[in-house]
């Protein structure tokens, strides 16, 4: 071997390669003649060709290279496959050897720069405690969050979940809410015996979970450390080579920062396996594995850090809030829960806190932080339930719900405070009952949400109930307005209080109103009636009674006064209506019997004459029906006696037009000529106006034919 090298160095074969190996490491001993005869045939190894076609395949793997040195396979074999990896690392730790994945080479002068970066910056980091305790310390802390750091739990029979919170450090970490406190400490950092000591002196109602990991395979682990941290960072620094000599040597570098990555998750192992975990109170975890350990832990710190968790602890707080948001009046019966609402331990202490007045965001954090760790669905429960039954007032934006208007989305923003007055079930259903005489509807447990309907329903039977004269005066509502200026259940209460009173106003309240309803269309009619009599003797003595009855307010007076007064003026008016048609009537046919004998009426045809009493609307009416009191009015209302009066006294005017149309249809240029009136008192006045009256018919006659009125 020693020919061939000596000879390609000559050559030129060895350019840029160390062949130092072949001689530094053949000591005259079996073991170096044997790491020489490694040396010169991975040179060898490493000659052959490679291309395309000529490459046979042979690398300076372990396997080829026990093969080819192996000189007695019965003998040699098996005791040289076992001897030649510690050493071909032996040759790679001395710098002779690198290592390209699994194959070997020669250090090369590119290679052996990488080396030297390699080893001093390993060698660096091995002289720096505080940076080796920094990175050790980084690499437990990750090796830990891994192995523990996903451990979860469902807590309890609603399988509220549960994680941790994984401390590092020689201070004891902070009080936490929701997560369960994991110390971590290693044998690097502090004692075994010290970790113990806080474990005890935390005391058995600690949940904090202690986890010694005690300082194993020190030595080894800082040097797989170094080797990681080293290899890593000499790539960084050298970068992207572009020969081959410097590809093959950042390949080396590659294989072994991999190699020491194996190294170290394989040590770190074998390291956090060997974590010992305690309880506070110094309690020991004997399992197995130690994710088993921290498990167990775990659970029994659940129960030190939400002691007061079991008070919640149901799945079915759900089915609580639907009942409850439906009006079930005992919605904790999902519970098999049979007491008061109010006694149950979660909705008593909600209630307890709640006070004065909370944010629901205020509840939840509050009964979701240690040490009761409540699911939401438990405090949302409650808080529903507590509404609407009564016993928390519950406001959104400033606006108050209603029952059945809080949903569980809007507890965060909603404002919650304990109502001051609380209302039993005899009691609600007692308001329920109250409600219903006054024809309001309410379910149970919307009581408070009916009440304000209660009360305006009462104001407008008391507006009903009187009025404007004659009505009586409207009753007194003050203390209505008194019940409309509380609230919630301090409202409901002050309405029983005046059970017996507002039971007497519904009653007396809507009865009065029945009456004024019907007795006041009656009185507008009795007014009609009297107006239509005005100037009649029969019924002068009426109106002041009419007045009399408007002035005392008493048309609700338990006897009417209506009646007798409207039928003294409707037997009147029926008298007048009679008398005032047969007049009209009278006047009429004479009219018609003198219209109709006139010549030239009879002298057209029935055409025009229809036309000529459409024009002038003449037309014979009747009174009408003057039976009952409002068939009396509605005659009235058609026509009043007035207006009989005034229709039979155009009659004559009337027909004297109908006339004069005939005639000037019969005789286009006769004239219509109405003598003057006067008043004679003497022969010779008589004779005078007849001389004037003369001269004036002689004067229109040249005109045509005259018709004399």
């Amino acid at each position: 071997m020693q020919y061939y090298s000596h000879n390609l160095c000559q050559g030129g074969g060895l350019v840029g390669i160390c062949h130092d190996p072949f001689i530094v490491h053949n000591d005259g001993t079996p073991e170096g003649q044997l790491k020489s005869r490694l040396c010169a045939l991975i040179f060898l190894i490493r000659k052959l060709p490679r291309d395309a076609g000529v490459d046979i395949g042979v690398r300076a793997t372990p396997e080829t290279l026990a093969d080819l040195l192996v000189k007695d396979l019965a003998r040699d074999g098996s005791e040289l496959r076992w001897r030649l990896p510690k050493l071909l690392d032996d040759l790679v730790t001395a710098g002779a050897l690198m290592k390209l994945d699994n194959e070997f080479s020669l250090q090369t002068r590119a290679s052996s720069e990488w080396d030297a970066e390699f080893r001093n910056r390993q060698a660096r980091l091995v002289n720096d405690p505080a940076r080796m305790s920094g990175k050790r310390a980084q690499i437990l802390g990750a090796a830990m969050q891994q192995a523990i750091g996903s451990v979860k739990r469902l807590h309890g029979k609603c399988k509220e979940p549960r994680k941790l919170t994984l401390h590092f450090g020689s201070e004891p970490p902070q009080g936490t809410k929701h997560e369960i406190p994991v110390w971590i400490r290693d044998g690097w950092g502090a004692e075994e015996k010290s970790v113990v000591a806080d474990a005890r002196a935390a005391g058995p109602d600690s949940p904090v979970i202690h986890v010694f990991v005690p300082k194993s395979r020190a030595d080894a682990l800082a040097r797989v450390i170094a080797a990681l941290s080293a290899a890593r960072e000499t790539l960084e620094y050298k970068g992207v080579p572009s020969g081959t000599e410097g590809i093959e040597a950042r390949q080396g570098m590659e294989t072994r920062l991999t190699e020491a990555g194996n190294g170290l998750r394989s040590l770190v192992v074998e390291v956090i396996d060997g974590a010992k975990v305690f309880q506070g109170g110094g309690a020991e975890r004997l399992e197995t594995a130690l994710v088993d350990k921290v498990t167990e832990a775990a659970d029994a710190s659940l129960d030190r850090l939400f002691y007061e968790f079991n008070e919640a602890d149901d799945h079915r707080w759900s089915k609580v809030i639907e009942r409850a948001r439906k009006g079930d009046e005992h919605p904790l019966e999902a519970l098999e829960y049979s007491g008061k609402s109010e006694d149950h331990p979660v909705l008593s202490k909600v209630l307890s806190f709640v006070g004065s007045g909370k944010k629901g965001r205020e509840v939840r954090i509050h009964f979701s932080d240690p040490p009761h760790g409540w699911p939401r669905d438990a405090i949302d429960a409650a808080l529903i339930s507590l509404f609407e039954s009564g016993h928390l007032r519950a406001k959104s934006n400033g606006v108050a719900l209603k029952p059945r208007q809080l949903a569980q989305a809007g507890v965060p923003g909603t404002d919650f405070r304990v109502e001051s007055a609380t209302l039993e079930t005899r009691q609600r259903l007692k308001v329920r009952k109250l409600f219903q005489k006054a024809e309001v509807a309410c379910k149970p447990n919307d009581e408070a949400a009916a009440a304000g309907s209660f009360l305006s329903r009462l104001g407008e039977l008391a507006r009903r109930a009187g009025g404007e004269a004659p009505l009586p005066e409207r009753p007194d509502t003050s203390h209505l307005l008194d019940l409309q200026s509380l609230a919630g259940n301090e409202q409901l209460l002050g309405i029983l209080n005046q059970h017996d009173e507002l039971v007497n106003n519904i009653n007396d309240w809507t009865k009065a109103g029945g009456l004024a309803e019907k007795r006041l269309p009656a009185f507008e009619r009795l007014l009609s009636l009297a107006r239509h009599a005005e100037g009649l003797e029969a019924t002068e003595d009426i109106q002041p009674q009419i007045d009399a009855v408007k002035a005392n307010r008493s048309l609700l007076d338990a006897a009417d006064p209506v009646p007798d007064l409207a039928k003294v003026l409707v037997d009147t008016l029926r008298v007048a209506l009679v008398q005032a048609e047969s007049a009209y009537s009278e006047t009429f046919e004479a009219q018609w019997e003198r219209l109709s004998a006139a010549e030239s009426w009879r002298k057209i045809d029935q055409a025009d004459r229809d036309r000529i009493l459409e024009i002038l609307h003449i037309e014979k009416v009747s009174k009408g029906a003057t039976g009952a009191e409002q068939e009396v009015l509605a005659s009235l209302q058609r026509i009043s006696l007035d207006g009989w009066r005034t229709r039979t006294a155009a009659l004559p005017q009337l027909f004297a037009d109908a006339r004069i149309q005939a005639d000037k249809l019969v005789e286009p240029k006769t004239h219509h000529i109405k003598l003057a009136s006067a008043t004679l008192r003497t022969p010779d006045e008589v004779k005078a106006w007849v001389a004037k009256t003369e001269r004036e018919l002689l004067e229109k006659i040249k005109q045509g034919p005259l018709v004399v009125s």
